[in-house]
């Protein structure tokens, strides 16, 4: 059995969101928890396969194969339930593709806002007033 035989067996009902964005950022250079809260789920996707995943004591573990838009571009591998994920990538085209993707969904869903600036002309009197009552 390898990757080639599972990728060909791999039923793809049980394909879901991608929701560990904290390990998958960690993996790109994103560490530090500042993926938190990142929505990635309805483009990048994992599906597990039912011959190398099993429950591990409350936590789903194993070889679970990830899409970008529906294109497999590589694996996860979590041995157990405490254990760091891993990620394994196609080829290195790949690689660079869904890096890309990430960062760039990294930088539209967490885009600072605009900031505000001095203007050295506005009329503040009404400050003064309110400062000088009892």
């Amino acid at each position: 059995m390898n990757i080639y035989n599972l990728l060909e067996t791999l039923d793809e009902s049980r394909m879901q969101g991608f929701y560990d964005v904290e390990s998958l950022g960690y993996a790109f250079g994103l560490g530090g928890g500042i993926c938190y809260g990142m929505s990635i789920e309805d483009d990048f996707k994992e599906c597990e396969h039912r011959d190398v995943t099993w429950m591990c004591t409350d936590t789903l573990v194993g070889i679970f194969f990830l899409f970008l838009h529906d294109e497999f571009v590589g694996v996860r591998i979590q041995t157990a339930r405490k254990c760091d994920s891993h990620f394994y990538w196609k080829d290195q085209t790949i690689y660079n593709r869904v890096k890309e993707w990430f960062w760039n969904e990294f930088q539209k869903q967490n885009e600072t806002p605009t900031p505000s600036f001095v203007d050295f002309t506005q009329d503040l009197s009404d400050y003064n007033k309110q400062s000088k009552q009892p």
